[in-house]
């Protein structure tokens, strides 16, 4: 699919089959038909707007919303004629229909019905076309996905770094369960020597044994390693189905998988849903393949699956998401990812290591990868249960974590609080960690108000976070309230704020503007008084730096709040991260303490540069 001549043993050969039999057009003819059909639908809108449109005015209907209509199907046309890049904003504007009012003479109806028609089956050529990459077996190698990944259709996969979205921890809590029970330090040395009643730990352990025995062998191709793992884990994960194939229609390519485990269906219908995929290879370094690239791919062709001949099921397992557990085998080698799809974007994230299936004598190897087999376990078993629940899940907006639905809050008066996301805030260089959403705080006492609906921002937090520092400054009114936290185990502590709201800027921003100097001297006043604050608690922040500092002008006069309190802490007992922006003339060193007078030295090394004239510091 990507146009590239690939030697023969770079492609598993049922994948070399199923392209050249599903019957499905090439890109390159695709891109030709739909480039065709654009320029027709072009010409179509040329004639409406100097003929249809000029009479309807003149005959008195309003033609405002069908104006509109055109002008999104031009936007559309334009780029589908010239192959430019339809930016993932204008995606929307594929399903623009043409509201033809009832008055409207029968003449001018049918023009129009003639190019929405037309129109509507560009839309699905063009996004067929916009959502397509290459096939699994290109899709590993370097040379194409570095390609594919740089397109608006790209797999949130981290590859390359930029490309990833929410943590997979905050977007389903089956794979919270997996990481926790994979950090669950659970003694399965002692298990292997002793009776078990959990089958699932007895099986882990057996299969374990058995590939560690196994997998170290060498092995004639391909299909021998897969069949020896196969069975070694089929007690451990029943029901596996080799070689399948997902040839689904809102994609231009298919896949063979090496393995897939379905849930199905209690009633008589065939309903099953893809829960695990596997994708294999013999050794490492074989054919220059990806494994990790190549089986995120196959997640996203298993998953629009899921919108063929749809059904309530299906439906229902799209809408939570369509998590998978995804298994790559690299020789001796075994590692898990999950996969998500979130309405608007698939997502692939690692979560183990590689782990190693060789013997060793203290038997350390086996407990590790029988500790993973366990997790995996049990999270396909969930993932089945999931799949056959009749619940009809909540909506979530694209792009936003799933798992925190309430939160703990600090306010006395104030029991508990529930969240509902909105957004990612748009804001610089937010690596998927900051969301707006609404606060919904009930009472804790009957004779308070009715629950308060709260803007505001919540933060994701991996390591560690000056809540202590955050919630001082905002008693001062120096910082955003703190209203609460959400602390799950197995992923980031949510950390619950006010939303400062348009009327605060960036002092970064600010002070560029020439009207700013005459709120230099307070703003560093604010500054000065906070810096004081901290010190007379013996506390730090680490990164005062003005694009870490909110001002609005109220009346007049500034208002100032601190933000960003990932560095923040008790004096020398905090460190800077080891890795950060080099250029900036920080106090102390990379990874070092953080200590009385750092936050006192980084202010004085910027205003100056950024404030004309200077102020009196």
């Amino acid at each position: 699919m990507s146009g590239l001549m690939l030697p023969p043993s770079s492609k598993r050969s049922s994948d070399v089959i199923l392209e050249s039999s599903k019957g499905k057009r090439h890109k390159s003819d695709l891109s030709f038909e739909v480039g065709k059909a654009a320029e027709r639908i072009l010409e179509d809108i040329t004639e409406i707007r100097k003929e249809t449109l000029p009479a309807l005015k003149e005959d008195g209907f309003r033609t405002t919303d069908v104006v509109g209509a055109i002008s999104n199907m031009s936007v559309v046309a334009k780029a589908a004629s010239t192959e430019e890049k339809l930016d993932r904003i204008y995606w929307a504007l594929l399903e623009t229909k043409v509201v033809i009012p009832n008055d409207y003479p029968s003449w001018a109806k049918a023009r129009l019905t003639i190019l929405e028609v037309a129109y509507e089956r560009l839309a699905t050529k063009y996004k067929l076309l916009l959502e397509s990459l290459p096939a699994p077996s290109d899709f590993g190698k370097p040379g194409v996905w570095q390609t594919a990944q740089d397109s608006d259709a790209a797999i949130l996969c981290h590859r390359p770094v930029g490309k990833s979205g929410v943590p997979m921890c905050a977007l389903h809590d089956v794979f919270r369960n997996f990481l926790v029970r994979l950090r669950t330090d659970t003694d399965f040395s002692r298990l292997r020597a002793s009776t078990t009643d959990d089958e699932i730990v007895a099986r882990s352990i057996y299969a374990a044994t058995m590939l560690c025995n196994e997998m170290g062998n060498a092995f004639k191709n391909e299909k021998d390693r897969t069949a020896k793992f196969n069975l070694c884990i089929r007690e451990l994960l029943p029901g596996v189905e080799g070689e399948y194939q997902f040839d689904p229609e809102r994609d231009l390519s298919s896949c063979r998988v090496d393995a897939a485990w379905f849930a199905r269906a209690l009633n008589a219908s065939e309903d099953k849903l893809p829960v695990c995929l596997r994708e294999d290879k013999r050794e490492p370094g074989e054919t220059g393949d990806d494994v990790y690239m190549q089986v995120a791919r196959s997640y996203t062709l298993a998953a629009k699956t899921l919108f063929d001949d749809p059904s309530s099921m299906k439906e229902r397992y799209v809408k939570r998401g369509a998590p998978m557990f995804l298994l790559c085998l690299l020789g001796t080698h075994l590692s898990v990812q999950g996969g998500f799809y979130d309405g608007e974007h698939y997502m692939v994230e690692p979560l183990s290591e590689m782990y190693s299936m060789l013997p060793d004598a203290t038997q350390g190897r086996q407990d590790k990868l029988a500790r993973l087999l366990y997790a995996v376990a049990k999270g396909v078993d969930e993932l089945k249960e999931l799949a056959g629940s009749t619940v009809t899940p909540p909506s979530f907006p694209p792009a936003t974590p799933r798992i925190y639905s309430s939160c703990t809050l600090y306010a006395k008066e104030r029991s508990n609080g529930t969240l509902t996301f909105k957004a990612p805030l748009a804001a610089p260089h937010n690596n998927h960690t900051l969301f707006t959403a609404t606060l919904t705080t009930t009472s804790a006492s009957e004779n308070l108000s009715e629950p308060e609906q709260i803007p505001v921002v919540v933060k994701l937090v991996s390591g560690p976070y000056g809540e202590a520092v955050h919630r001082f400054l905002a008693e001062k009114r120096f910082a955003p309230t703190l209203h609460g936290f959400v602390r799950l185990e197995g992923a980031p502590v949510a950390y619950v704020m006010d939303h400062l709201d348009g009327d605060w800027v960036c002092l970064f921003d600010l002070l560029k503007r020439g009207s700013s100097a005459p709120f230099h001297q307070a703003i560093w006043n604010s500054l000065k008084q906070v810096r004081e604050l901290l010190d007379e608690k013996g506390f730090v922040h680490g990164d005062l730096r003005s694009s870490n500092i909110m001002v609005r002008i109220v009346d007049g006069k500034p208002e100032v709040k601190v933000i960003d309190f990932d560095w923040a802490g008790e004096a020398g007992k905090v460190r800077y991260p080891a890795v950060r922006n080099e250029t900036i003339g920080w106090p102390g060193k990379a990874y070092g303490l953080i200590i009385a007078g750092h936050d006192r030295e980084l202010l004085a090394s910027w205003w100056s540069r950024e404030t004309f004239p200077q102020a009196d510091h």
